[in-house]
This record gives C-alpha cells, structure tokens and sequence, in this order.
C-alpha cells in the first residue's frame, strides 16, 4: 500500500518529533516537526529522512530488452523508477525519502596489467548527471532526477564496481560529516550485468591493500549464500571479486567505525540485478555480499533480482521496505484513564490502610470498600506508541496519583508497566500465548502454540507448499502446505523462523521447520506491534451502583453486579499484528488475543513482511485499527440462551477493512489479591456475538444469512 492511497486518521499527539537540522555548512538549515492531526505514517516520515542514491546502469546491454521481450531493460528502469519517485510519498505528496540519483558514464572496455586495483581506465559514473539529496526541508528534487533519467543512453561497457567506489567518496566527504541523529545513507545500484572494467588476470587480497596474493579467494555466490564456496578461476569472476572489493569498501566508507559496520549503522549498499543468467546472478550475488557488509555483519544480504518490470518494481518496494525509517518512537492515539483496583495497593502507596483483603471484599452491601474504590478513580493513565522502523508498539500503564491520609490526591506519574516489554519477556515454551480465532461459519478454536502441530487449514489462510520461497536460500519455502500454516501460526505467535543459509527454514532434518523464541543476537523477540488509530478500551468490575437507580432491568443487574464485583480489570487494544489483544491492567500480562475471521487471510503478508524484516512504510498491513467501545448490556438472549446483563466489547478495523466484531467478554475471570503475571483464576475465553462486513466489495454472510455490503471503513 502506497502512501498516497492511505486514508487521513484523526490522530492525536502526546509527543512531536524533535526539530533537527544539518550541522553541515552549506547546506540549508530548517526544523523538521511533526504537526498534531497528521496522518501516523506522515508523522513517521516527516523530519528526519534516509538519503536514497539509485545508481542506474547505462552500457549497452541495457539497451536489450528482457527475455520475455517487449521494451529495453533501461526503458523499463526508466519507467520504474519514475512510477516509484512519484508513489513511495506520503499523503501530501512529499517523497518519504531524500532522493540522489546517477548513472554510468560512457566507458570504453578495459582489461588492465592491475598494477594498482582501484585505477582503471573506465569512467565510472557520470558527473554531470549526478543529483544529491536535498536537505531536510530542502526542495524537492524529483522533477531534476527525471529529466537526468530521460536523457540516460545505453552505451559503453559495465564498471559496478568503480561506480559503487565513486558514489561512496561521495556520500564519505559530503553526506557522512553531517548525518541527523538516526539517518542513514542507501546506495541501490541496477544493473543488468558483470563488471567489464575491473582487472581479469589477478585477484587482491581481501584486506583492501591491493597487493597481489597467491591464495586461493572466493566468492560468496552459490545458492544465494554467503559462505564463500566458489574458487575464483575465470576472468569473469576474478572481475566480480575484485568489484566485491570496491563494494566492501563502500561498506566501510558508509560505516567508518566498527560498531557502525557490526549493524550497518549509518548506511547500506543494495544490489539489483537485471535480466541476468545463472552464473551473472551468482556474481551479482558476490557484489551484494560484499557491499552490504558480509566481513563485517551476519545480516548481510545477496541481491535482489528483476527480468521484467513488475519484478522490478517489487523488488524496489522490497529494498525501500529494507531502508524504513529512520529509528525514532512516536506517541499515538489518545491516551485514556481508568480505574484499577489492583494496583491500589501496589503501586499508589496509600496512606489510607487498605490491604488486598479489604479490595477482595465483594458484593453490593460492602459500602465502605466500594466508596475507597472511588476514591481511586481513573488512578492508571495508559498510552501507546509505535517504534520506527519495524513497527514495535507500546501499551505503558502510568500511575497517575497517590491518595492521601485526608482521600486528597497527590500527583505520581510513575510507569508501571510495559505490555510490549512485558510480552516480549514472556517465555513461549514455559507459557504459551493464548490466540483464539473465529471462521466465517462462527465456530471458533485457539491457536496451536505446540511446535510441530497447527489449527488452521490451508484454505482458511490462503496459503500453500512454496509459501515464502523467494526468501529462503534454498529457494523452497514451506514444503508442505501445512508447513505454510504453521509459519503463519507460530510467527503471528511471535516465533522467529530461523533462516539458515544451507537448510533454509528447516533445521538439519530437513523436515522440522526451525523456530525461535530468540532473534540472532540472543534477545526474546518483539511481539507486540503497532497500535495505529487504536485507543485503550478498560472493562473493570460493573461500574453502576445497584442500589442507587440501577440499570434496568434491575434484579438481573444485581446479580450481574455482585458476580463480577472482582473481576479483573482489563485492558483491551487492537493493533496491526492481526489481533485485538486483552491485557491485565494490573501488570501488563497478555490474557489473549483474539483474531475475527476476515482477517486471518491478510496474516500472510503480515508474516512474509516479517520474515524479510520488511514491515515498513511502503508496504504496512492494517488490522484492528479502529478503538474498541466497551459497554454492560442486558442481552435478551445471551450465549448462556438466557436474557441476562453482560459486557460487550465491539470493534472495527480502520484501514483494515469493512468489518465490524462484537464480543462477550464478561468472564474475563478473577482477581486473587496477587499480581502474578498469569491467566486470571476463572477466564472464559471470548464469545462471539457477531462479525459483519464486507470485503472488497464481495458479499458476506452473516449466519442467518444477511448481507452488510453497504458497510464501509468502521473507524
């Protein structure tokens, strides 16, 4: 989804992105600041931009066209690039990145003795058509960057690497001196080809020090892997090994220090390939190895490939999908207050001498406890933000006073918890994460959170065996169409599929797919993403006095009252992860989440944006993005089958699509006078009430049989 087509929300703001300028002289200085009301993902974008150069290749085999026919690969790029400048923007059409642009020169062919590896005979880039960046606030430069595109020729011969060493002493004396506070510089490099202009009789050593070794070197091509396995024996790749060495060395200009280089901290290299055969890919692979780090990181990656302009689109999207945004959290949505009675004791340090005993006192005719309950009205303040880029949401609960002695209040905004944190922490093996489901006939299961076993079918997620090929090495994805669902089950849980560069997804069995509860540095992975649009709805015990004119009718409010007089106070919160999720308001504790039917086949791109660590901008899924609202209803015919008060939670989707859920979520289950992080004594999972909507204009049904396609968007 492209920003110009997101849709404007009403978004309120606790916190504006801080005003930065460039430090650089000569270049412009201006504030970059987030406006209140701003649609989220412009506030993402606003202030502090990546800078993007795309360096095109012109010689004269870009002149050919694809093998599937049609226009000439350059034509195609030129189309591409233009479609992409003109959609990755945000909704006031502004580009969400700085973009730069170059071409190759007209280079004549060149073999050289190698006396020296980085001079050549071959130009390299062309100067005059390099465009940079703009500066923050700066004009835009897009208009500049197509009529260079327009006049590009194919001609001449291939220096990829020359070229990657020419725009990187760029970006080092221009662009690194004056990097903003969590900004990054990319090179993307499109090329249908292998290096023509590098030496083809000796390979140098990997030390960059260009003297002539006789040692066996390698490159990093088979198979998509990075393990260097191909002794270099022909011309072509002793070429492509010596481009690996500019492209390493680009790293190293993007990344001058060690630590920057360890996480490509302030920049990258992205390589494209065009059209190429096997053996080019191989080498096109080597570049990409080398120039985005593989000395000196474990996530480097080998290319991306295109042999037509869809492919090439895509893999653009893919890229940009890579580069993100720049690192920063913002607040969203509108905060909300509610009253907890189980962190009265804990966490307020009253005076007043209550104890967990006197807050468990139940029933309607303990007056005394339900007036010290009031005086503890709206004490938690909850709040949500989303981490950039990837997308890693917040729910903080702060508490917001002490009562004193007297009952006054006294000001103590002190954080209680984190559910991101507290979710991520959770150890999945020990206590499994419990995600109910529904499917459009209304029946309903939980998700298996057994490795090796799964709930859903196929169909109900619209995915089969090759599921997530085109991002495993071994270039097979799911073997089996169970083992697509499990990948969708187990990554919405918050498994990470380890991807392994000899047996892919699987683990040396080659059947057993390969999950973790770790990511690659040792750290439990982030479960809990993006809130978008999506305020905190809290249900705590029945808020209604019954002796003091109840809610009709009122002996079956009575009833429901002293029932649920204890309950756990909880706070409910849809988000882009694909669910609506039910949190202890206590200490952040998941008790479930829970996904309605019609968004169960959106999962997939959920995950295939996950396993590529590509959750971004460009391509961000929406799910519950719209407020639940929280209200006790008399129900005239409730599951239980008989007429009686209970509480209904009901949400929409926002942007993420035409549905409309409402849920009976009164037996969330008891409050126990502790704070274990646990499943309250007593929960019942959720009940269905009813899901209706429409999607994409095609008709649903709900079980008697009734269309809703006139809903729109439920925000």
């Amino acid at each position: 989804m492209t920003m110009s087509v997101l849709k404007r929300m009403a978004l309120t703001f606790l916190a504006a992105v801080l005003a930065l300028t460039w430090a650089r002289s000569g270049r412009a200085q201006a504030d970059c600041i987030g406006e209140r009301g701003q649609d989220l993902l412009d506030v993402l974008s606003v202030g502090v931009r990546h800078n993007v150069w795309l360096v095109l290749d012109t010689s004269g085999s870009m002149g050919e066209p694809f093998q599937s026919g049609g226009a000439s690969k350059l034509d195609t790029a030129k189309v591409v690039i233009g479609d992409l400048l003109n959609q990755l923007v945000d909704s006031s059409q502004q580009p969400l990145v700085n973009w730069g642009f170059v071409h190759f020169d007209r280079n004549p062919q060149n073999v050289p003795a190698c006396s020296d590896p980085f001079e050549v005979q071959c130009q390299g880039l062309r100067s005059s058509s390099l465009i940079n960046p703009p500066a923050c606030g700066g004009p835009d430069n897009r208009e500049q960057i197509l009529d260079k595109l327009g006049l590009a020729q194919a001609n001449g011969w291939t220096p990829n690497g020359k070229s990657l060493d020419q725009v990187s002493t760029e970006i080092q004396n221009n662009f690194l001196p004056g990097l903003l506070l969590n900004q990054q510089n990319f090179v993307i490099i499109l090329t249908d080809g292998d290096d023509t202009c590098e030496c083809s009789d000796n390979a140098w050593d990997e030390d960059l020090s260009g003297v002539e070794t006789t040692l066996p070197v390698f490159l990093r091509s088979q198979s998509g892997s990075s393990s260097p396995t191909q002794d270099v024996t022909t011309p072509d790749d002793r070429r492509a090994y010596n481009a690996g060495l500019k492209g390493q060395l680009a790293y190293t200009r993007l990344n001058p220090s060690l630590s920057d280089r360890a996480s490509a901290e302030k920049g990258d290299v992205f390589v494209v390939g065009l059209g190429l055969a096997d053996a080019s890919k191989a080498r096109a692979n080597h570049l990409a190895w080398e120039a985005s780090g593989i000395a000196f990181r474990p996530d480097a990656r080998p290319a991306f490939f295109a042999d037509n302009a869809a492919q090439l689109n895509q893999a653009l999207r893919d890229i940009f999908a890579n580069i993100g945004l720049p690192a920063a959290e913002v607040t969203l949505s509108a905060s909300v207050v509610g009253s907890v009675k189980e962190v009265v004791v804990s966490h307020t340090n009253t005076t007043q001498g209550l104890t967990n005993a006197d807050l468990l006192a139940s029933g309607s005719g303990d007056t005394q406890v339900r007036s010290l309950r009031v005086s503890h009205r709206n004490n938690v303040l909850f709040t949500t933000s989303v981490e950039t880029p990837g997308f890693a949401g917040h729910l903080r609960a702060f508490n917001t006073f002490q009562v004193q002695a007297d009952e006054t209040r006294a000001a103590d905004f002190t954080q209680l918890w984190d559910a991101g944190e507290v979710l991520r922490d959770r150890e999945m093996s020990v206590d499994p994460r419990r995600i109910f489901y529904n499917l459009p006939d209304g029946t309903g299961a939980q998700l298996s959170s057994t490795l090796g076993t799964t709930s859903l079918a196929p169909s109900d997620l619209g995915v089969a065996a090759g599921f997530l090929s085109d991002f495993d090495p071994t270039g097979i994805g799911a073997k089996t169409d169970v083992d697509a669902v499990e990948m969708v089950e187990k990554i919405i849980q918050g498994w990470r599929l380890v991807v392994d560069p000899t047996n892919g997804f699987y683990q040396a069995d080659g059947i057993t797919l390969n999950f973790s509860e770790l990511e690659a540095d040792g750290t439990r992975t982030w479960k809990l993403l993006d809130a978008t649009n999506s305020a905190p709805a809290v249900a705590l015990n029945p808020p209604r006095s019954p002796d003091a004119d109840p809610p009709q009718p009122a002996a079956e409010y009575q009833t429901f009252f002293d029932e649920q007089i204890n309950r756990m106070t909880v706070v409910y919160l849809g988000t882009n992860g694909g669910m609506l999720h039910a949190f202890r308001a206590d200490n952040g504790y998941e008790i479930y989440g829970y996904i309605p039917h019609d968004l169960l086949t959106k999962l997939p791109n959920l995950v295939r944006n996950i396993v590529a660590d590509n959750n971004g901008v460009s391509n961000h899924e929406f799910f519950v993005a719209s407020s639940a609202t929280l209200e006790d209803a008399f129900l005239q015919d409730a599951p239980s089958g008989n007429p009686e008060w209970r509480t209904v939670l009901a949400f929409g989707r926002g942007p993420g699509g035409k549905f409309l859920t409402a849920l009976d979520v009164t037996a969330v289950g008891e409050w126990d006078g502790t704070n274990s992080l646990a499943v309250p004594a007593g929960f019942q999972p959720p009940e269905l009430l009813f899901t209706v909507g429409n999607r994409d204009g095609v008709v649903d049904l709900d079980p008697n049989g009734e269309s809703y396609d006139g809903l729109g968007e439920t925000w």
